[in-house]
């Protein structure tokens, strides 16, 4: 209190520190502002009458503001910001008329901001920031005339701005930041002509930015509004406003281009665009140049394609942070980069960068971050890097780098985390990395090729939390002193060549929570102390040479090894009545462990050839993968028996619907022999193995790519709510992809790969087992399902088989191999309606079979082609980044908030096979260029009540090989045209939106070639009007409607990469569902996104010009096209979609004439932009509005594991979805949350 050491009682109350009196002697002030003071303030404050302003920020006051404070009818100035008052704001204050300003900002204040604030009309200045405030703004706070400031931001106020807020002419200041406010941002907001600062980040505002924001707010000098959900373009009038300082419009969802313009922004300190759509060339570099006093500049998670011009040194010689990472820039690193002095951080991250790190990076001497993770660069690391004393952060994995560590990165004094993983380092790890005593983060050295020994230096890192270095060459023990890593949460050595025992000194390392040794030379017993690491949650030893007994307490207790004596006691000595299956090598028994669910017991017949290793295949490849469609092993035994012999047996979940072999062939089919499987059912199952077949073979898995060798009915096996899991690896092999191991090295010897029938025939010639292997498997297996029929049935001998009964009947026939019972969609009748009903469920057999079956049925005969490389690919996704603790680095970015280094997330590549446009208000012609888009297997849903009008595409998917069904809302008029000369199955349900609603004109074209028309999308009663030739029927299929979807390329048409499916979903029908549509306000249109190619000049001569002319005449339409020369006879082409580009290299138009030259186009790499469509959904599950609930419907076009993803997640109704919003694609193997385009939109489901 010796701040106010004046004030006592013996002297003058104005005398005291802080407190000032008028004339009369009256106090009138009171000052006490940061003097660290502390306590309540007291309500007897209301007492001073005369008092004009109070001052009481920066201190550690608490409890309520007191609402005495009414009475100070002559208060002016109310500042109590940066405290921790807490309660509500006094309902008092508003008899306070003559208040200008009030901050009550960085407290601890909650309610909602009082209604009655509004009679406060002499209020320029209200600051309510950084407090815990809820509810809504009120409408009434537009009616203070007076007010320059207005900042609520940093709370959690909810609800829509109000229109209101429009009325305030006077408003310098407008920050709503960082609440949960909803709906648009007043057009009015934009008008306010005196705005200076304005900022709406954080929240989920939705719409666009005016175009004419320049007009409406000439004054602008902070525009903030990232992290929302906006869409549209960046306004050019927004480049207008000369004298602006801050552009941060990052992570939302707009698209085109950057606007002209930049140019003139030479006042600019901050440029943030990223994490948008926006498509441009690297010359936004180059626009930039004039902005001298820049910043900060923010161009990432774009697609920025083109070279970094050398330009980029002449940006603003004070930029400190530079983000151009995520985007599709090439080339190389300019050594201009070295000029700019004052960077703190540059991310280039995840682009395509490729050649050396320019050594002049180590010019930047106040560098703090450095990133250059997911390029493609190559060459050694810059030995000067050691310069980079102020780093914390460097990061440059998943690249090529070729060289040893330098020790001199040992001078990085200041570093906090280094990141070396996924390269090709080779040499011993410097003894000088193990001192950089700062490091606090990570140390990942994983994925390289370095040898030598661990340094016992490494218990200098007292401070680290994660060490790497797993997958290498190291040899050697692990040193004790690694006992002195007493900060250590995570370390992991494995996949290297140590041996020795396992230092006892890792018990001391109390916060341990994973711990992988896994794959060495270790010997010796598991050291008793580490059950005294409590913290422990995922250890692994497997595949050492350890012996001993197995701990029993900490991490150990209820997790050992099942015991022998457990085993033969839960399976009653192996009674017969518990078997449950018998294999090649084992017999499989149901056991109830530990008086939990039951588990089912593999116990190897080890006198059989081909047991152990079996045995070792499968502990192998179990031990390194992980995924929701492969059977979970739980626990393992290797024992001696009670007869003396060795005894070995694998302990799995139990699966209680069996193996798919029962359903379709075995005992379960003939329990419900009247259903057996569903088609859904089917699909689902299909599906499932999919995903799990492009997990294995994408190099997902954390030590390579798995190959399972025996796909087969028997060895997938089904869960109580029918999901499908793969079993049985042991005949699987393991191709690693590291540059430190042999690409053949193989878990097992065996000489089976498989099982007759499902055995792909090139294994016969003496093949290598591939991955090509397993989908001819998965193709025979899909036909089973389909067919009922088994490849290894007796009739099939000689020269027919399985695949070619099935393809001699595709698709005219398919009703004679389809198995029947999928054709039972509905029961036979004996009432009047009887005919009536049996004609429905014919057209509803019908519809089933062309818009299911027979898709699936194809996508089989893609997988079982004679040559491996004409088989569909189960996995083109780019390689994702491994060993990476942590995933991100966190970086600063927009606003102030922690930010992330963002990853490859890893896409698949191949054709865009299918769009919608049901998801939002669409209208209008179709596009004339939809006609030259054979890549579209699929229109399904495509014009769901929209009001399209006029005629539909012509061109070539006129008469391309695919089906085009159309699902028109209630009233619409489907166009004559081209589009059914060639199509043969042309489905259309009527009376999508209202059952019985108005009619659905059907014109002649569309019922050519014997398309059937479905009318009434739940009870048949909508009307249908059309000419004769097709069939009219009710839409229903069983209890419930059908929505008439598919369309597949068909067979003999050109391979595609991508995996092509059609899907339809069919549940119970809700008649209620009528006007129910999924919100659409969410969704984010999906643009074609551009790919590059290599356009060579083999003769003659070309021009920019020339090269342009050529692609327009190949591909009609108005495409923006980019072409750069190479200046060595060569041409970048950026095509508008990898779609384009991969239509042309199928339909083998990369070598044409201009003239005298000849022109050959390149594929570099296509497909990575498939985007996975879903047409329709309704969905069944909790957390979501009733109205949501009752039906779901799925057309889907793309990578089976996007499809996956997609379907399983909502299909199989095993999760509680509790919110339905947009995000970015992110296709990660096992995500938490699951992305879903609707329509042409796209939405986040989460979980």
């Amino acid at each position: 209190m010796a701040a106010l050491s004046s004030w006592n009682q013996g002297s003058s109350v104005c005398s005291w520190a802080g407190v000032r009196c008028n004339r009369q002697g009256r106090v009138s002030m009171l000052d006490v502002q940061n003097l660290n003071l502390a306590g309540q303030i007291s309500p007897d404050i209301g007492n001073l009458s005369a008092l004009q302003s109070i001052y009481l920020q920066k201190n550690r006051f608490i409890g309520n503001i007191p609402d005495q404070l009414g009475r100070l009818s002559l208060l002016e100035t109310l500042n109590g910001s940066s405290n921790h008052f807490s309660g509500s704001i006094p309902s008092g204050l508003t008899n306070c008329t003559h208040l200008v300003t009030m901050d009550l900002s960085a407290n601890s204040i909650t309610g909602m901001i009082p209604i009655s604030l509004h009679s406060l009309q002499n209020l320029k200045i209200l600051k309510l920031g950084q407090n815990q405030l809820t509810g809504a703004i009120p409408p009434s706070l537009g009616n203070m005339s007076l007010l320059t400031t207005l900042d609520a931001s940093t709370n959690t106020i909810a609800g829509e701005i109000p229109e209101e807020l429009g009325h305030l002419r006077h408003l310098q200041y407008f920050d709503l930041s960082i609440n949960n406010l909803t709906g648009t941002v007043p057009r009015q907001l934009y008008n306010i002509s005196n705005l200076a600062f304005f900022a709406v980040a954080m929240n989920k505002l939705h719409g666009e930015i005016p175009n004419d924001i320049s007009l409406g707010l000439p004054k602008l000098h902070i525009f903030i509004v990232c992290y929302n959900k906006l869409t549209g373009q960046i306004p050019p009038s927004l480049h207008n406003i000369t004298k602006i300082h801050s552009i941060r419009i990052s992570h939302n969802f707009l698209t085109g281009k950057v606007p002209p313009g930049l140019q003139r922004l030479s006042k600019l300190v901050w440029y943030n665009i990223g994490f948008n759509q926006i498509v441009h060339t690297t010359s936004i570099l180059d626009d930039l140049t004039n902005s001298t006093k820049l910043e900060y500049l923010g161009i990432y998670e774009n697609q920025i394609v083109g070279k970094i011009p050398d330009s980029i040194g002449n940006l603003s010689s004070s930029l400190e942070n530079l983000y151009i990472g995520g985007n599709r820039i090439t080339g190389h690193i300019p050594p201009m980069i070295g000029r700019l002095t004052r960077l703190t951080l540059l991310n280039m991250t995840d682009n395509l960068l490729d050649g050396e790190i320019p050594l002049e990076i180590s010019y930047l001497k106040d560098l703090n971050v450095l990133g250059l993770s997911g390029n493609n660069l190559s060459g050694p690391i810059p030995t000067q890097f050691g310069n980079l004393t102020a780093l914390t952060m460097l990061d440059i994995s998943k690249n090529r780098l070729v060289s040893s560590i330098p020790k001199e990165l040992g001078h990085l004094s200041h570093i906090l985390s280094l990141d070396f993983s996924c390269n090709k380092l080779n040499g011993s790890i410097p003894d000088t990395i193990f001192s950089l005593t700062s490091l606090s983060s990570i140390l990942n050295m994983s994925y390289n090729a370095l040898t030598g020994v661990i340094p016992e230096s490494i218990g200098r890192l007292g401070n680290i939390v994660s060490i790497d270095l797993s997958y290498n060459l190291l040899d050697g023990s692990i040193p004790t002193s690694v006992g002195k890593c007493q900060s250590v949460q995570s370390l992991s050595v494995c996949g290297n060549a140590i041996s020795g025992v396992i230092p006892r000194e890792i018990e001391n390392l109390k916060g341990l929570q994973i711990l992988d040794l896994s794959n060495n030379q270790l010997v010796g017993g598991i050291p008793e102390g580490l059950e005294k690491l409590q913290a422990l949650q995922k250890l692994n030893l497997s595949f050492n040479n350890l012996k001993g007994l197995v701990p029993s307490g900490g991490i150990f207790k209820n997790n050992s090894a099942a015991d022998i004596h457990e085993l033969y006691h839960a399976t009653e000595n192996f009674n017969e009545r518990n078997l449950v299956g018998i294999g090649s090598f084992s017999s499989v028994y149901k056991a109830v462990l530990h008086a939990t669910s039951p588990f089912a017991v593999k116990v190897l017949d080890l006198n059989k050839i081909g047991a152990t290793n079996s045995w070792v295949a499968e502990c192998e490849i179990l031990s390194t993968i992980r995924h929701r469609n492969l059977v979970k092993l739980v626990t393992l035994c290797s024992s001696i028996d009670f007869s003396g012999n060795e005894f070995r047996a694998l302990v799995y979940e139990f699966m209680t619907n069996g193996s798919l072999e029962d359903w379709i062939h075995g005992p379960r089919r003939h329990e419900d022999s009247e259903r057996g499987l569903s088609a859904v059912e089917v699909l689902s199952i299909a599906i499932d193995i999919a995903s799990a077949l492009e997990y294995m073979h994408d190099g997902s898995c954390r030590a390579g790519q798995v190959v399972h060798c025996d796909i087969k009915p028997s060895n997938v096996l089904l869960d109580g709510d029918m999901t499908a899991k793969i079993g049985d690896f042991g005949l699987a092999r393991l191709h690693t992809q590291t540059s430190a191991r042999d690409e053949e090295s193989v878990s097992t010897t065996h000489n089976m790969k498989g099982t007759i029938g499902y055995i792909p025939p090139e294994y016969g010639y003496g093949a290598k087992t591939s991955t090509s292997g397993d989908v001819y498997s998965y193709g025979i297996m899909l036909l089973e399902m389909i067919t009922g029929k088994s490849p290894v049935d007796q009739m099939f001998g000689g020269e027919m088989n399985l695949e070619k009964w099935v393809r001699a009947s595709i698709p005219h026939q398919a009703d004679e191999v389809v198995d029947k019972r999928f054709m039972m969609t509905g029961s036979e009748e004996s009432s009047a309606d009887g005919q009536q009903q049996q004609q429905v469920d014919t057209v509803d057999s019908k519809l089933l079979l062309e818009t299911l079956l027979v898709p699936m049925v194809d996508v089989a005969l893609c997988c079982v082609r004679e040559s491996p490389d004409s088989r569909i690919n189960t996995g083109r996704g780019r390689g994702r980044g491994r060993g990476r603790p942590g995933g991100r680095f966190n970086g600063r970015h927009d606003h102030g908030q922690g930010g992330r280094w963002h990853g490859n997330a890893g896409g698949c590549h191949g054709w865009n096979n299918g769009f919608g446009l049901n998801a939002g208000p669409s209208g209008g012609n179709f596009n004339p260029s939809l006609g030259f888009q054979p890549q579209f297997g699929s229109l399904g849903q495509s014009v769901a009540g929209q009001g399209f009008f006029g005629a539909a595409p012509s061109g070539p998917l006129a008469s391309a090989p695919v089906a085009f069904p159309v699902l028109p809302g209630a009233g619409a008029v489907l166009p004559a045209a081209s589009v059914a000369a060639g199509i043969p199955p042309f489905p259309v349900a009527g009376g999508d939106v209202a059952p019985g609603g108005p009619a659905v004109t059907i014109p002649a074209a569309g019922l050519q070639a014997g398309g059937h028309v479905a009318g009434g999308l739940v009870d048949g009663k909508g009307a249908v009007v059309g000419p004769t030739g097709g069939t009219k029927a009710a839409a229903k299929l069983g209890s419930g409607g059908v929505m008439a979807s598919g369309g597949m390329q068909a067979v003999g048409a050109s391979r595609v990469g991508v995996r092509q499916l059609i899907l339809l979903g069919i549940c119970p029908f809700d008649a209620n569902r009528g006007k129910t549509k999924v919100d659409n306000k969410a969704g984010q249109r999906i643009k074609p996104e551009p790919k590059a190619a290599l356009v060579k000049v083999n003769k003659g001569q070309m021009t920019v010009n020339s090269v342009i002319s050529e692609l327009e005449r190949l591909i009609p339409g108005k495409w923006n096209w980019v072409v750069h020369d190479n200046g060595d006879g060569t041409f970048r082409a950026i095509f508008p979609s990898a779609a384009e580009l991969r239509r042309m290299v199928e339909w083998g138009k990369v070598h044409t004439k201009v003239g005298d030259a000849e022109m050959e186009i390149v594929e570099r790499g296509v497909g990575n932009e498939v985007k996975y469509v879903i047409s329709k959904v309704w969905v069944q599950c909790k957390g979501l509005p009733s109205e949501l609930r009752e039906y779901l419907i799925i057309c889907a076009v793309g990578s089976l594991l996007g499809i996956t993803k997609a379907v399983d997640m909502l299909f199989t109704r095993r999760y509680d979805i509790a919110r339905l919003q947009v995000l970015v694609l992110d296709p990660s193997s096992i995500p938490d949350v699951v992305d879903v385009v609707i329509g042409d939109h796209l939405y986040e489901l989460s979980f």
